[in-house]
């Protein structure tokens, strides 16, 4: 039996919507509460007991290791402070990376994510792999990537992530499924009519994504025809078409976006109020001033 040991996370330099501040520094690296958007990525990878980070980049600058590898001088400067909670958050970084294998490997030629995650397999190894996105973080009590694993561990099928949308729904990935228990279904097609009121349902994939060597190699063929055209989406269509099943996990928790800069600062906001260093006072500072009727 398979098991998913490996997690790829394709990360770009290049964001438009976040100008002028990407200009700074990439998306990925903006920061959620006081920590950078991957980084939340990097601590669910782990607490889904996944042994490997591979993070693929368009750019040779290596801000992803230079984050994860904080200089000695730091720590030693962190016990010397009296600023308890950032001696917590150092070790709390420690204990995440502990026994975590990061890789990080520069795009050859930068185009499309399911070009990164090709290149991440064909520079490592072709073994079943979760797929992470900055887009989106999850806050639940069990981390969406593991739940997606246990789905995965009985299937051995690729795994999609999904959740309920009310609203704007031509911003998503829809899917139509055939339910096989409350929250486990097949997929049956993906992103029909783009007419939101024909939509196949209201559940829509986000960006977690447990994938398996025979969909790489429906990707690498994909590939072959498409070129630069190529999406995640070709490469499952072709296995559907080919009767190959793929199984959809409706996860447990709330769904954050850090898609554009509207919702990476209401991501901010929600995870600022629940900070449990700084949360309070946040709470406290709204409400003196007044900024909330």
């Amino acid at each position: 039996m398979q098991e998913i040991k490996r997690a790829i996370v394709p990360i770009s330099t290049q964001n438009i919507k976040f100008l002028p501040l990407s200009r700074m520094f990439p998306k990925a690296a903006c920061p959620i509460v006081d920590k950078p958007i991957f980084y939340h990525l990097v601590k669910e990878i782990k607490e889904s007991e996944i042994s490997e980070v591979v993070f693929v980049v368009d750019s040779p600058k290596n801000f992803i290791l230079d984050y994860l590898q904080s200089p000695k001088t730091i720590e030693t400067a962190l016990k010397k402070s009296d600023k308890e909670y950032l001696e917590n958050d150092f070790k709390e970084l420690s204990d995440v990376l502990k026994n975590l294998s990061i890789n990080v490997i520069v795009q050859t030629r930068p185009v499309a994510s399911a070009h990164a995650i090709l290149q991440a397999v064909e520079k490592t190894s072709n073994q079943p792999a979760a797929v992470l996105f900055c887009d989106y973080l999850i806050d639940s009590e069990e981390p969406c990537i593991a739940q997606l694993i246990k789905v995965f561990s009985t299937s051995q099928r690729p795994v999609l992530g999904l959740t309920r949308i009310s609203s704007d729904k031509n911003n998503y990935k829809l899917v139509d499924v055939e339910q096989i228990s409350k929250r486990v279904s097949k997929i049956k097609q993906i992103d029909g009519p783009k007419d939101p009121y024909k939509a196949p349902s209201d559940l829509a994939i986000i960006g977690r994504y447990i994938f398996t060597p025979e969909y790489f190699d429906y990707l690498k063929e994909e590939r072959n025809t498409l070129k630069d055209n190529l999406t995640l989406i070709d490469g499952l269509n072709k296995m559907m078409a080919d009767g190959k099943s793929i199984y959809g996990y409706e996860f447990e928790g709330k769904l954050l976006e850090c898609n554009n800069k509207l919702n990476w600062l209401k991501t901010n906001m929600y995870y600022s109020l629940k900070d449990n260093n700084f949360g309070s006072e946040l709470k406290n500072f709204v409400k003196n001033n007044k900024l909330i009727d």
